[in-house]
């Protein structure tokens, strides 16, 4: 329940940034994609 608590105030968060977005369909691109990059950072962190 955290987790998905943790990824919808990324996604607020991203929805308050997206006056930048071209359209919706970018934004909605964006937030499937934010899983990917939270993988990212983590295999990152685990390397270093």
């Amino acid at each position: 329940n955290a987790a998905m608590e943790g990824f919808n105030n990324k996604v607020r968060h991203m929805i308050a940034q997206a006056y930048g977005f071209h359209d919706y369909e970018y934004m909605k691109l964006k937030i499937y994609e934010l899983p990917s990059m939270v993988l990212r950072k983590q295999l990152l962190r685990s390397c270093a």
